[in-house]
């Protein structure tokens, strides 16, 4: 069932006027019909409002919104408070030409259940066919993050760098902290998959060394190498390693994290 007109009844043309736009356009959405009243202009305080107001709300005069008001059934009407009947006359003419006619009504609903009978065919059809192969293949996924692996970098300021800087700046020696960079290699029956250098992300290099690797492995049992180490050699970095016999299954996935201070496969 639909909803007849919304009748907004406004009794000066600049209250008219300041009617928000996204008011209207909210009526104009949710009723079949939307018929702002306002006093006639030669009858009205503010002359202009009902002016303003009609080239706002139809002709999408600024502030409006754009696009949406102008094809809503929204319609403005001059009309003093003795002209009850022009205001009913209004507001028949609105609901007439908003309803649909029963010659159109019909055929229209016939389109849309034909419609939607012919979309939940094709939805049945679909989903008895094949999602999809099996693969003929497994996969050796290398996931893990690695905080903390830095290495301390110091060395001895001259005398003339000491004196460019504030006092309360000054230092004998100066410390820095550098992400070290890991060397990984994998190898799945002393074949090498990958080798690679994995540095530190981020805009200062400062982020966790992060490792996201696939790699396609033939099914069956391997002995699988792993190596995480730092180039270089430091008090803080932490090397990794991973060896041992694995199975791997059709269109199966192992995984190899990281978990309480070493290497481990799901």
């Amino acid at each position: 069932m639909r909803r007849v007109p919304r009748v907004s009844p406004f009794r000066s043309a600049s209250a008219c006027s300041i009617v928000p736009s996204g008011t209207v356009s909210y009526l104009g959405r949710r009723f079949a019909g939307t018929l702002v009243v306002s006093c006639p202009t030669q009858n009205c305080l503010y002359r202009e409002g009902t002016t303003l107001a009609e080239a706002r709300i139809v002709g999408e005069r600024r502030p409006a919104v754009p696009g949406q008001i102008g094809r809503l059934p929204v319609r403005v009407l001059e009309a003093g408070a003795g002209e009850w009947s022009r205001v009913v006359a209004a507001i028949d003419t609105l609901r007439s030409s908003a309803a649909p006619s029963e010659s159109t009504r019909g055929p229209r609903w016939i389109v849309v259940i034909a419609l939607s009978i012919a979309l939940l065919a094709l939805v049945a059809a679909g989903s008895r066919g094949p999602q999809g192969t099996d693969a003929d293949y497994a996969l050796l996924r290398l996931g893990w993050r690695l905080a903390g692996q830095v290495r301390e970098r110091c060395r001895d300021l001259t005398a003339e760098e000491q004196a460019a800087r504030p006092v309360h700046m000054r230092r004998a020696r100066e410390c820095v902290n550098e992400v070290l960079t890991y060397d990984l290699t994998a190898a799945v029956d002393g074949r090498v998959l990958t080798r690679q250098r994995v540095k530190s992300p981020g805009l200062r290099a400062d982020r966790p060394l992060t490792v996201e690797e696939e790699l396609k492995v033939v099914p069956g049992e391997h002995a699988v190498a792993i190596t995480f180490a730092p180039e270089e050699l430091s008090e803080r970095a932490r090397p990794l390693t991973y060896a041992g016999r694995v199975r791997f299954a059709p269109g199966r996935v192992v995984l190899v994290t990281y978990e309480s201070g070493r290497l481990v496969t799901r």
